[in-house]
């Protein structure tokens, strides 16, 4: 979850995309390891290389309202590896003019450990929070709210002219993924690579 990846349709409705590097069929209390994502928005597991649930899914929507608030995430930085330091170690700080109800919902999606984040025991205490209370969850859902903003679409669904330039710009690529292998899984006869070590040395290298 990123700004880049929620956009609106032609009537103002909420539409989230880039659905490439999704995990399909984790369980309720099903863990992954894969190492993706954008690095602004990863939560302190995914950087630490350990096992993680669907929790991380509430750190991205932490951070991703954070931004939306402020302009920035949490804990951006220009040096990736800085930037990751600042997500497991620096203290969550707010500017004056963001809300009591929006601190509160976005310090409790942003704590580090996944089984106290908001949203972890259950779902409904994202929906159920201060942040959302004048939110009609089955009017949302139904479509049954008009929208404060309708963008101009002048060539129907497929219309690209709301979307900056510098983004259609970029050339199509993948996010990096890197999957855990065992050292005892896949061998090469005279090279002494360990992806493992490999990744140890990115992320504590700061």
């Amino acid at each position: 979850l990123k700004p880049e990846n929620v956009l609106l349709d032609e009537d103002g409705h909420i539409k989230l995309t880039d659905f490439g590097l999704s995990k399909d069929g984790l369980k309720k209390d099903g863990f992954t390891h894969t190492f993706c994502g954008t690095p602004e928005y990863l939560a302190p597991e995914i950087i630490k290389g350990l096992p993680y649930n669907k929790s991380v899914d509430w750190w991205s929507l932490g951070t991703f309202l954070y931004e939306m608030i402020t302009g920035l995430p949490p804990y951006y930085d220009e040096n990736l590896h800085v930037m990751y330091d600042q997500i497991l170690r620096q203290p969550l700080k707010f500017p004056d003019y963001v809300s009591q109800p929006a601190q509160n919902f976005i310090s409790q999606l942003l704590i580090r450990d996944p089984k106290k984040r908001l949203g972890a025991a259950n779902p409904e205490d994202i929906k159920n929070h201060e942040f959302f209370k004048d939110i009609n969850w089955d009017a949302l859902y139904n479509k049954e709210i008009i929208p404060d903003f309708i963008p101009v679409v002048k060539h129907g669904k497929n219309d690209t002219s709301n979307v900056d330039v510098e983004f259609k710009n970029e050339p199509a690529t993948d996010t990096p993924v890197f999957s855990k292998i065992s050292k005892d899984q896949i061998h090469f006869d005279g090279f002494t690579y360990a992806q493992k070590d490999a990744q140890e040395g990115l992320l504590d290298d700061k």
